[in-house]
């Protein structure tokens, strides 16, 4: 029998360990070792909160315990690389699907501004050509990372390092007058053009640059 407090107790304790072979030994290891004497004190005539006192009482230095699983700072600086690998290539692929879009969207419209020739096939083809590069960028950045570096987030403390302070704060302030600029171009754009099915586009473009903003932000102020 095992007390589900015990349970929770030990996820706590893994709440900030990077989930790999070592580090879910280690969990099994002690939920069995702290449930095996939790039932022993039960068997002895202890209540469950008594029972359940002793275990932790007696569970010793837990630092020593996850010291070969906590991660040490080659580690941390090994998943900020796939971290920020990642943030670029997802970026890269986003690019990709709305440039492909966009390519659609203005052959096709080429097409009825001039006559003639069909540029849509075109637009379908590249369209079809940046979807699978893209596709594919993601599906290698996916599998080329470890289980060890997809599961360690360090998400809470970095966005309080890079996003609370100063540098933070003044990121903050830019993005406010980016998106109120980018509004701003859109229904000029928009009203001058008249073209309300090409210029939403436009929001999506947005969302991909601030997304390339972001992600240099991180890289150059990571590590300070």
């Amino acid at each position: 029998m095992m007390n589900s407090k015990i349970k929770n107790y030990v996820d706590v304790l893994f709440s900030d360990i990077p989930k790999g072979k070592k580090a879910n030994e280690l969990k099994e290891e002690l939920l069995s070792n702290m449930s095996e004497r939790y039932n022993d004190y039960i068997d002895e005539g202890k209540t469950e909160n008594q029972a359940y006192s002793l275990v932790i009482s007696n569970l010793g230095n837990v630092d020593e315990l996850l010291a070969d699983v906590i991660p040490d700072a080659e580690f941390k600086q090994e998943a900020r690389f796939y971290r920020v690998r990642n943030a670029r290539n997802t970026a890269i692929s986003v690019a990709m699907y709305i440039i492909g879009t966009v390519f659609v969207i203005g052959l096709g419209g080429l097409s009825e501004s001039f006559g003639g020739r069909d540029y849509s096939v075109l637009g379908v083809i590249i369209l079809l050509i940046f979807v699978a590069i893209a596709t594919g960028l993601l599906i290698y950045t996916n599998l080329s990372t470890p289980p060890e570096y997809k599961d360690y987030d360090e998400k809470k403390e970095r966005e309080c390092r890079l996003y609370t302070g100063k540098q933070g704060r003044v990121l903050k302030s830019l993005l406010s007058v980016y998106w109120t600029f980018i509004t701003l171009v859109y229904l000029a754009v928009s009203f001058f053009t008249m073209q309300w099915h090409v210029t939403w586009m436009i929001w999506l473009l947005a969302v991909v640059f601030q997304g390339i903003i972001k992600t240099i932000y991180e890289m150059r102020h990571d590590d300070e």
